[in-house]
């Protein structure tokens, strides 16, 4: 069960980041428009979800591997910081 659940999250965290690297429009209005994080930035966001999905399944292989998994939570914590950044900054409330 652990092994299909992490291999599905690796799975899912490829595509996001092939769709932020063909620019789509859909994940482009998301997270520049609406978040606020400068088209240069979807490159390394790209790349920190690749990491950690090599990290998950390399993770799976071997055991106590886990530096490559730290990416994504990574990039989920900067994810958050800029939607927060760009709240205040609207003079808004942080919406989820």
């Amino acid at each position: 069960m652990y092994v299909t659940i992490t291999l599905i999250v690796a799975i899912v965290v490829v595509i996001s980041s092939i769709m932020k690297l063909r620019r789509s429009p859909r994940v482009v209005q998301t997270i520049h428009e609406v978040v606020g994080v400068p088209l240069e930035y979807f490159p390394l966001l790209a790349l920190c979800e690749v990491a950690g999905a090599v990290g998950l399944v390399v993770g799976i292989l071997v055991r106590g591997v886990i530096y490559l998994g730290d990416a994504d939570p990574i990039d989920l914590i900067f994810a958050i910081r800029s939607r927060y950044a760009n709240s205040r900054a609207a003079g808004g409330a942080l919406t989820i």
